[in-house]
């Protein structure tokens, strides 16, 4: 593929097969993900500064807008398959922003666990936070480490940068595997107690249809940045192993 490296754009000879990706990205699903993720930026953004969650909504706000700003790049793509820039833009923020929206999902577990009773968790709950959002810190330095490397023109050094990227996901995988185990083992806790503790606990309701929907809302949302990291991990691989150097 490096015969391609001189293309700028698509064209009669600089086919979009023999792209890093090898098509255009599709206007309209990135288009509406672009929208959602502007939408949900705004909302978390309101929500903060109405219900005073400063640290929760700047990290949810943060990863949402970096969302937005990755499929704004996979647009610049879908109109021109060659351009580095929309390619950067949209490498970078996708891998980058669940580590925010994670660390909203840390937080959110941390007071949950002070809800239902701290002692029923293998761990503090302070340390939900210090540990899970420190690494989350961890794995975004590191993959921001590994793309300043790789942006850079010295040849030599990108391999480098891509395997430091590759790295920094991993490390994100492995924490929210590990908080997964711990919140597990917590909801087991609490489900076998389920009868013998009161419904209500700092005023709030357990057995409200809306508090349910609300844990299942929480659930889903870590398993699906889950699902994905583990998918950008595996596909973010086999991007830097075969992308075209252009």
């Amino acid at each position: 593929m490096a015969k391609y490296h001189y293309c700028t754009e698509v064209g009669p000879g600089c086919p979009v097969s023999n792209t890093t990706y090898g098509y255009a990205p599709n206007l309209g699903g990135n288009a509406f993900l672009l929208a959602v993720f502007a939408i949900c930026a705004i909302t978390q953004f309101v929500f903060a500064i109405r219900y005073r969650l400063p640290t929760f909504g700047i990290a949810v706000t943060i990863g949402c807008v970096g969302e937005a700003i990755g499929y704004a790049g996979r647009i610049i793509l879908h109109y021109n398959a060659y351009s580095q820039t929309g390619f950067k833009i949209q490498i970078v923020c996708l891998i980058l922003s669940p580590s925010f929206l994670a660390g909203g999902l840390y937080l959110t577990l941390k007071h949950l666990v002070l809800h239902f009773g701290p002692e029923k968790s293998l761990i503090k709950p302070q340390l939900y936070t210090w540990i899970f959002i420190g690494f989350d810190v961890f794995s975004i330095l590191t993959q921001a480490a590994g793309g300043g490397i790789a942006a850079g023109n010295d040849e030599s050094l990108l391999k480098i940068g891509d395997d430091v990227i590759i790295a920094g996901i991993a490390i994100q995988i492995a924490t929210m595997v590990v908080c997964v185990i711990l919140a597990v083992d917590f909801a087991i806790k609490i489900h076998k107690k389920r009868k013998t503790e009161p419904m209500i606990t700092g005023g709030v309701r357990r057995d409200t249809p809306a508090f349910r929907f609300y844990l299942a809302c929480f659930a889903t949302s870590f398993m699906l940045i889950l699902t994905r990291c583990v998918y950008r991990y595996v596909f973010t691989n086999y991007v830097f192993t075969n992308q075209n150097r252009i």
